[in-house]
């Protein structure tokens, strides 16, 4: 579990159910919470029937239970590139390239307006747990139309390439969000929140815009949503269908 809950004003398709990012949920553990809530439309109740898991642990990674990682979107495929895509995905809120149109999106962050040696310096600082990063210069594909990007198709970027070096240390929110805090403080005259607030929802609420305007260190964020975590850690209890 980690991240914030979803706060009622900021619910949409990103974020409908009040649950945090990482909700540390089976699938049919959550299909009971939002059936026995009423948070169907309407507080209609589903005819639901869970299939329960054998042989299966809550600490197990996906690639432990020895079935092969579906690909759950075209740029997830194994769980290193999951556990990014969970804190990289926020950058879609903003006007940075994420990877898309490389061979490693969710992996690399950069514009044309970086310089990677001045942000490589800084996020060693930082000192993240699990991770790596390289400074990097590379030129997205156009894989999308003109209107979906990816951002600076076409354009030589700079940035950092990030490596997973332990999952189990690694954080993707906090990881995510300390990149989005430094490179806005860096770069605060090209940085953009993109879309009406879009981050937002990614989010769940405006606080990460917050603290990036009123230039708090990213340390400062993940013992907030740690209490959102704790409260939600309790309410699931009723929930699990397995230790």
């Amino acid at each position: 579990m980690d991240g914030p809950v979803v706060r009622t004003a900021y619910q949409s398709l990103e974020g409908y159910h009040l649950v945090p990012i990482r909700h540390g949920l089976t699938i049919g553990e959550y299909a009971l919470m939002v059936n026995e809530m009423g948070w169907l439309k309407d507080l209609a109740r589903a005819d639901l029937t869970i299939i329960p898991l054998s042989n299966w642990q809550r600490t197990m990674w996906l690639d432990d239970t020895g079935i092969p990682v579906p690909s759950m979107l075209p740029d997830v495929q194994d769980v290193e590139s999951l556990l990014a895509y969970m804190g990289m995905y926020l950058f879609k809120g903003t006007n940075l390239n994420i990877g898309h149109g490389t061979d490693q999106p969710f992996f690399r962050i950069g514009a044309p307006w970086i310089s990677g040696s001045i942000l490589w310096k800084k996020v060693q600082d930082l000192d993240l747990p699990g991770v790596r990063f390289h400074q990097i210069r590379y030129k997205p594909q156009a894989i999308y139309d003109a209107k979906r990007g990816p951002y600076y198709a076409g354009q030589m970027c700079s940035g950092l390439l990030m490596e997973v070096t332990n999952r189990n240390d690694y954080d993707p929110l906090a990881t995510s969000t300390a990149l989005m805090i430094l490179t806005y403080k860096l770069y605060e005259k090209h940085f953009e929140w993109i879309a009406g607030g879009y981050v937002d929802k990614l989010f769940g609420y405006d606080l990460l815009r917050i603290f990036a305007a009123q230039g708090k260190p990213p340390d400062y964020l993940p013992p907030l949503w740690l209490h959102d975590v704790l409260r939600f850690s309790e309410f699931r209890q009723r929930f699990l269908l397995y230790e």
